[in-house]
């Protein structure tokens, strides 16, 4: 324990003999801890934080496939998804739309 307590105090008198050295080691501590939790907090709050959907453990996507890759579901496959399935509780639709607002007020839609 002594030992501990003579490097302790050799480490901070060596850091007040060079206080550039200990401002560049502590921003980058700084940063790097800053970095660190942005990115958890990113990652936390996209893959692993439940969904706001009550049981929304038992939420699934599916699709149809067509020449291997996946494509949209047509509304007559769905429809025949919706009542003939045993499998889902329930099955419903969405499609995503994306929309731009130019400058002049006009709105263009690209979308899926």
């Amino acid at each position: 324990m002594e030992t501990l307590l003579q490097d302790l105090r050799y480490g901070f008198r060596t850091l007040q003999k060079f206080p550039g050295f200990t401002i560049v080691a502590i921003l980058t501590l700084v940063l790097a801890i800053g970095a660190n939790t942005a990115i958890f907090s990113i990652v936390y709050s996209v893959m692993l934080e439940p969904l706001p959907y009550p049981q929304s453990e038992q939420l699934v996507m599916v699709w149809s496939k067509l020449k291997g890759e996946r494509d949209r579901v047509s509304p007559g496959d769905f429809l025949d998804w919706r009542h003939e399935t045993s499998a889902f509780q329930s099955v419903s639709a969405w499609t995503g739309a994306s929309f731009d607002l130019s400058s002049s007020g006009a709105i263009a839609q690209s979308g899926s």
